[in-house]
C-alpha cells in the first residue's frame, strides 16, 4: 500500500502540477496577448487624437474672424486632415460656423443631442450617438476651450476605430468598451455580458482621455490551454518517470544496505571500539565508552552515521544493539581482570584523565 501511494506521488502529482501549470501559463499568455491588443488600439486612438487636436487648435486660431472670411480655410482643414469629418467654432451653445453647414448659426443641442458647456475650461474628448446630419452614427468630438464662451470643435467618425475592433476581436472573441469623459461607449465584438465566466480588464489613456475595457470569454483559454498542455504534459510525463527511477535507485540502495548490515552482522564485520570515561572532579578513569564500528571484508570502513541511520529507517536497529551486546560480552569474557582491578582498566592505562 506504502509502495502504491509512493508511486501515486512520483508518477501522478507531476501529471496534475503539469495540467495545473498549462492552465496557469494560459491566463498569464491570454492576459498578455489583451495587454497586447489593447495597447494597439490605444495607441491608434492617442494617434488619431493628436492628428484631430491639431486641426482644432489650427480652427481655434481662426476665432477673431468673421466666418466668411475663415470658412474656405475650416473646409480645407476639415478635407485635408486625416479622420477629420468636421471642424468649426461654438459659441454660447450655438454653432456658429462649421466646415460643413458653413456660417449658419445652428443650436448646438439641436445638431448633436447634447450641450458642449465647459466648466473646467479644459480640452476634452466626448462622444455622441450622432448628428442631425449623420443620424445614428456615433461620433467623437474634440472640444478646445478658446474663452469668452467659444470653443473650437472637431468631429471624427467611430468608423475609423470599429473598423480596427472588428479586426482585433477576432482572436479570442473579445468584445471592446471605449468611453470617454461624456457621452455613450464605442461597442465593438462580441455581447459578453450574458456570460458567466469572463476575463475583463481595464486601460486608460491620458492622451485620448479614454477608458477601454476588454472582455474576454474563459472559453477563449482553451487553445491556450490545450497548446500548453501539448508542451508541458511530455515534459511532466518524462519528470515523472526520472523521479520514479531515482526513486526506485534510491530505495535499491536502502534495501542493499539493509542487507548488507545483516550479512554485515553474521559475518563478523562489526567490531566494539573502546574509549575511555574521565571524572572532571577526581581526574579518575570511571570506565569506557563502547563505539561500534563497521570494516567490510575488502577493509573499508562504513561510517556510524550510515549504518546506524539505514538501521532505524529499516527497522534494524534493535537486531544492531542486540549485535552490540554481544560483542561487548565477547569482549568482557576474554578479558584477564586480576582481583580488585576494574575491567576497563587495560584502557584507562597511559590515559591522562587530567588534560
Amino acid at each position: 500500500m506504502v509502495f502504491n501511494k509512493k508511486i501515486f506521488v512520483l508518477i501522478i502529482i507531476p501529471g496534475i502540477l503539469g495540467v495545473l501549470l498549462s492552465f496557469a501559463m494560459s491566463i498569464f499568455q491570454m492576459n498578455r496577448d489583451t495587454t497586447i491588443t489593447a495597447g494597439i488600439l490605444l495607441k491608434q486612438l492617442d494617434n488619431v487624437t493628436q492628428i484631430v487636436q491639431h486641426t482644432t487648435k489650427l480652427t481655434s486660431i481662426l476665432v477673431m474672424k468673421p466666418c466668411k472670411d475663415i470658412l474656405e480655410q475650416l473646409i480645407a482643414n476639415g478635407a485635408l486632415t486625416l479622420y477629420v469629418r468636421t471642424t468649426g467654432l461654438i459659441e454660447n451653445n450655438f454653432q456658429i460656423c462649421s466646415s460643413v453647414s458653413g456660417f449658419k448659426k445652428m443650436n448646438v443641442n439641436d445638431v448633436y443631442g447634447t450641450s458642449f458647456h465647459n466648466k473646467n475650461k479644459e480640452s476634452r474628448i466626448v462622444s455622441i450617438s450622432g448628428t442631425s446630419f449623420v443620424p445614428g452614427k456615433t461620433a467623437i468630438v474634440f472640444l478646445m476651450p478658446i474663452g469668452n464662451n467659444m470653443t473650437a470643435f472637431s468631429i471624427v467618425e467611430s468608423r475609423y476605430i470599429y473598423d480596427l475592433m472588428d479586426v482585433l476581436d477576432d482572436e479570442n472573441n473579445d468584445s471592446f468598451s471605449l468611453r470617454f469623459t461624456e457621452g455613450p461607449a464605442i461597442i465593438s465584438g462580441v455581447n459578453n455580458n450574458d456570460r458567466l465566466y469572463m476575463l475583463k480588464r481595464d486601460f486608460n489613456s491620458a492622451i485620448s482621455q479614454a477608458r477601454l475595457t476588454v472582455t474576454t470569454p474563459m472559453i477563449s483559454l482553451y487553445p491556450y490551454i490545450i497548446s500548453n498542455v501539448l508542451y508541458i504534459l511530455p515534459l511532466s510525463i518524462i519528470l515523472s518517470f526520472i523521479l520514479y527511477f531515482l526513486w526506485q535507485h534510491w530505495m535499491s540502495r536502502k534495501m542493499s544496505l539493509a542487507e548488507e548490515i545483516k550479512k554485515g552482522m553474521s559475518s563478523g564485520e562489526f567490531s566494539v571500539h573502546y574509549q575511555p570515561v574521565c571524572d572532571t572532579t577526581t581526574k579518575a578513569c570511571l570506565g569506557v565508552e563502547a563505539l561500534m564500528r563497521w570494516q567490510r571484508e575488502d577493509g573499508k570502513n562504513i561510517s556510524p552515521v550510515v549504518f546506524i541511520r539505514a538501521a532505524e529507517e529499516e527497522n534494524l536497529i534493535i537486531p544492531l544493539t542486540k549485535h552490540l551486546f554481544e560483542l561487548i560480552i565477547q569482549d568482557v569474557q576474554s578479558w584477564k581482570v586480576e582481583k580488585a582491578v576494574s575491567p576497563w582498566d587495560k584502557y584507562c592505562r597511559g590515559t591522562s584523565c587530567t588534560s
